[in-house]
């Protein structure tokens, strides 16, 4: 159009058109010009910010009228380096923000509004003509969208079920909803309630009722329906197994009532307590269908009346081993129990025989607002809570009801193991190869102590929080379905029973006083050391049990405490004002879970205590349950109880807990509570390479000291195990790329400290105590002439069953004068000028983290393929703080 308007009217002055060439080359400009005004924008290329953000600009979709929306913000691709980009950004009055990719640039046009409909070429023409710039956009605004997956619920009472959907008043629940998200919700898992029957043809369980999970052993048929009341004077009769089921696997969607938590589990019911109850009976029930169901959930027990002490029978007893060893193919039954209800009789849960076995998971409550219920009993062997009931004006537990009703007050600790089964099945779910004590462990490492009010939380050898009244805190639905997909299975379990003899008679314990009973232990070792298979001791552990025979003239008097080689103390046996039996205790075994992890070997401590009866103690054997290989321990941040260190204080160190991928966390501690920030920096080992950091209890370098073994309150120090001599490294892996490298030397050098390093016994004895007691700590190759080289600390693991990745974290809160200066360092520090930090060199990555700087291996060295060392072979970390 153009061309054809300057040939035909002129456009063109007519003495120009008398030379050819001159009217060619106008012609050729103007069209050139047009197009460059017709062009679309230079083509885009893909953008993605991982590592910055923005707080002025947000995601915006497109406007009203479908244009896009245009940002003040452009990327700009500028060969030259980053100080050409800035000089770029200035000349143009652009803010320069950082580096997009190699070579690509942000920059912010401040005098445009946030958005606009409108491309501002004035602005983008002016980096456009500058020629040093290769690729210029204006951003565009686009729309993302979160892909959470929102899980729609019609049924009416949903918006009620507050322990689900975070309606308490501290906006908790059991996080069931993330699991559901990930799309567990208990299919191809079949849970069956062991109570006074099922009512099959109930609306909102009848979809999900499994006939092959349920029997009436009462009636000897495969009918579990409960027996209806006669009359209304006992409406409630036998309602419980309804209820319970409704919790577990009640439908969803179906506009009725609420929903189960594994609302896709198959539910079955054995009708066993309607009429007496004997050993024969519980036996049956126990062990039904073993090959079938996975989950059997029990909310009874014996009486809750703070003076009785019962437990299953011979049968029973049997029925719990068969369920163990055979149930599930061999993977082992689960069997999740009720704690019971006797708190405000003063009972203690470790005289309930069931929910007192290793074989079974207790459960106990706690209330909406994170209270210890009225009825909830004190013991040592409960694992774990979940919500029910709490006080008049706590809300209880919505779920199915006899007649094809709907109940809003299910309680008590009735209500709380079948909320544990619902989210056991939704983790059996995500891994059906989960063993029964599989299912245990996932308890503890993901269970959550923060929200929970008791007055006896404490932190136990590996820095998990413990309660006698929560166990390990309330159970996780999300997390443990998280953690079970990958979960690998625990090494098997080995049992140590140890015992040290009274002679001469029984120990007698006066009036209003205690007797300590010491007995130390190597966890079997020695014994399985001469019986030719060192394999079968216990080093980590598990379950433990004091089987204790003691008389008094009121039993309810006697308290038991047991204390493990890790200063860890738990209450066995508390008083019950109740219990005036004058039978005492015959080689009960009192359970206590809060030793979870801890080293077996050292000495363990029985305390007995007296009240107004004195006691005569008999005999007492230690039962040790647990591993000879470290399990796949997973420790969460709320659990390690790490203290805040005051500012002007530079604190560096290990520590030492397991997780499931093979990793270890840092735990330190300080004396003080002042408030503080702290850095963490996580880098994978690999095992079978010499681990040095200090040679001894207490090691002295450079005006550095490091303390193991005396922690502040509540750790003492305790005396070193003595392990298992390590297992022969495998042998090389011919595709191990990194097979064959040997670090370099280097020296370590530790900043001064204004105070000692204080380490937990636990810390020491799972990091220090199972690497080499003497460290390698070389001499440096470079010397201060090697300025290219900054002095580190090379960390390698040499012990075979030694998990691969470690925390390092270093704190450094100067608010003073400098603590330490890097002697290589070739630019003088001064506390607040970050500018005048040493610069960059051939080989170094400087953290984004204040003050701390890491550092890559010399030139001649493997190139580290990660940021930071993802490093398969080293944990490399400066203590250069800057």
């Amino acid at each position: 159009m153009i061309i054809w308007l300057i040939m035909n009217f002129r456009l063109v002055p007519s003495k120009a058109k008398r030379h050819g060439w001159i009217s060619h080359a106008a012609i050729f400009l103007l069209c050139f010009m047009c197009a460059t005004v017709a062009l679309p924008p230079l083509r885009s290329l893909p953008f993605t910010n991982n590592s910055m953000t923005f707080a002025d600009e947000a995601a915006q979709p497109v406007s009203e009228s479908g244009s896009p929306i245009f940002t003040r913000y452009w990327a700009v691709e500028i060969l030259e380096g980053e100080e050409v980009a800035r000089e770029v950004a200035e000349k143009h009055g652009f803010i320069f923000l950082g580096t997009i990719l190699p070579g690509i640039y942000y920059m912010k046009q401040p005098r445009l509004s946030r958005r606009s409909v409108h491309h501002s070429i004035h602005y983008h023409d002016q980096l456009a003509n500058d020629p040093r710039v290769v690729w210029l956009e204006q951003q565009v605004a686009k729309v993302r969208v979160k892909r959470d997956v929102h899980i729609p619920v019609n049924d009416p009472h949903w918006a009620d079920m507050w322990y689900l959907n975070r309606g308490g008043p501290n906006g908790l629940d059991m996080n069931v909803r993330s699991a559901w998200a990930r799309g567990y919700a208990g299919q191809d898992v079949v849970v069956t309630i062991l109570d006074d029957g099922l009512e099959i043809d109930h609306p909102d369980l009848k979809e999900n009722y499994d006939p092959f999970a349920s029997y009436d052993v009462n009636g000897n048929d495969a009918n579990p329906e409960p027996r209806y009341p006669s009359s209304d004077k006992n409406p409630a009769s036998n309602r419980h197994g309804t209820r319970c089921a409704g919790e577990v696997a009640a439908v969803a969607n179906n506009s009725i009532c609420g929903l189960g938590i594994a609302y896709r589990a198959r539910i079955g019911g054995v009708r066993m307590l309607d009429g007496d109850v004997s050993d024969a009976m519980e036996s049956r029930s126990l062990g039904y269908q073993l090959q079938h169901i996975d989950v059997y959930s029990a909310s009874w027990g014996p009486e809750d009346d703070g003076k009785t002490v019962d437990g299953p029978g011979r049968l029973a007893q049997m029925a719990f081993r068969n369920g163990i060893v055979m149930g599930r193919g061999g993977l082992g039954s689960i069997f999740v129990w009720a704690s019971g209800n006797g708190g405000k009789n003063g009972d203690n849960c470790n005289c309930d025989g069931y929910t007192n076995s290793i074989y079974t998971l207790g459960v106990s409550s706690v209330s909406e607002r994170g209270s210890v219920p009225w009825y909830a009993e004190m013991c040592s062997s409960t694992l774990a809570v979940t919500y029910s009931s709490g006080g008049q004006e706590e809300r209880g537990v919505i779920t199915t009801d006899l007649n094809h009703t709907c109940t809003r007050n299910h309680s008590g600790t009735s209500a709380s193991a079948p909320l544990a089964a619902g989210i056991c099945a939704l983790t059996l779910s995500a891994n059906k190869r989960l063993t029964w004590r599989d299912l245990q462990y996932l308890v503890v490492y993901t269970a959550r102590p923060e929200g929970l009010n008791a007055s006896d939380w404490r932190v136990n050898g590996v820095g998990r929080s413990v309660s006698h009244a929560f166990g390990y805190g309330l159970m996780d639905a999300g997390a443990m379905v998280d953690l079970a997909i990958n979960w690998t299975n625990v090494p098997p379990q080995r049992v140590c029973e140890a015992q040290a003899p009274i002679t001469g008679g029984p120990v007698s314990v006066q009036r209003m006083s205690k007797e300590v009973l010491a007995l130390t232990t190597d966890g079997c070792a020695s014994t399985a050391a001469f019986a030719g298979d060192p394999t079968q001791c216990v080093v980590y552990l598990e379950h433990v049990q004091a089987k204790v025979t003691v008389s008094s003239a009121q039993r309810g008097e006697i308290e038991l405490r047991l204390t493990s080689p890790s200063g860890t103390e738990s209450i066995l046996l508390s008083k019950r004002p109740k219990d005036m039996d004058v039978a005492g205790f015959h080689a009960w075994p009192f359970m206590s879970v809060h030793f979870w992890g801890e080293m077996a070997n050292g000495t363990w401590k029985l305390t007995v205590y007296s009240g107004k009866a004195s006691v005569s103690i008999h005999d007492w054997i230690l039962i040790l349950y647990g591993t000879n290989t470290p399990p796949p321990l997973h420790a969460s941040s709320h659990r390690r109880g790490v203290r805040q260190l005051p500012k002007n204080e530079v604190v560096s160190g290990i520590g030492s807990l397991h997780d499931n991928t093979g990793s270890r966390s840092v735990v330190l501690e300080s004396r003080s509570s002042q408030p503080f920030q702290n850095h963490v920096h996580s880098s994978v080992l690999r095992p079978n390479h010499p681990l040095g950091f200090a040679s001894s209890d207490s090691a002295q370098k450079d005006g550095h000291s490091v303390s193991v073994g005396k922690a502040p309150f509540p750790y003492a120090h305790v005396p070193r195990p003595q392990l298992p001599p390590p297992l022969p490294p495998p042998p090389p892996d011919p595709n191990d790329l990194w097979a064959d490298w040997k670090p370099p030397s280097l020296k370590t050098h530790l900043p001064p400290l204004s105070s000692t390093l204080h380490l937990s016994p636990m810390q020491s004895q799972l990091l220090l105590d199972h690497i080499q007691s003497e460290a390698e700590v070389s001499d440096t190759a470079a010397s201060k002439s090697s300025s290219d080289t900054h002095f580190t600390s090379v960390l390698h693991a040499d012990w075979p069953q030694l998990p691969l990745l470690f925390n390092h974290q270093i704190f450094d809160h100067s608010g003073g004068d400098a603590r330490y200066q890097d002697p290589l360092a070739d630019v003088k520090e001064s506390p607040d000028d970050n500018e005048n930090r040493p610069t960059k060199k051939t080989g170094e990555m400087t953290s984004e983290l204040p003050n701390i700087v890491a550092h890559q291996m010399p030139s001649e060295s493997p190139v580290i393929p990660h940021s930071w060392f993802i490093c398969p072979c080293a944990l490399i970390v400066s203590f250069g703080l800057t």
